[in-house]
């Protein structure tokens, strides 16, 4: 059982860790996904995270959409934990579905670069 519920927490953190990659991405990958999610979905999956984490996500998005993201994000109210990491597991679903595909390319951890 101990076992389980570290496994358990170890998944949850890569899910997260996962998500929160999304900083780290192209503007191209960004707008890619931003066209493939519903609004809600991502709406849930922003909530609780940090102004500079959204402002990556919207800053890849037209000025109007990312205003009525913000403030679908704002309206939503308190939102249960397990609903804000299932939409963000739904999210991180599409991103495997489109790297699959061909269709983007996910650079889950910080790679070093030289000039």
């Amino acid at each position: 059982l101990h076992v389980d519920a570290d496994e358990r927490r170890q998944r949850q953190m890569c899910r997260r860790d996962g998500f929160m990659a999304l900083r780290r991405q192209s503007d191209d990958t960004l707008q890619r996904l931003v066209q493939e999610l519903p609004a809600d979905l991502l709406a849930r999956a922003l909530k609780d995270t940090d102004a500079g984490f959204r402002k990556v996500v919207l800053g890849a998005m037209p000025k109007r959409m990312a205003q009525a993201l913000e403030a679908q994000i704002q309206d939503q109210g308190s939102v249960s934990l397990r609903k804000v990491e299932q939409a963000r597991e739904e999210v991180m679903q599409l991103v495997r579905e489109l790297v699959e595909q061909g269709e983007i390319e996910f650079q889950l951890f910080e790679e070093a670069t030289v000039s």
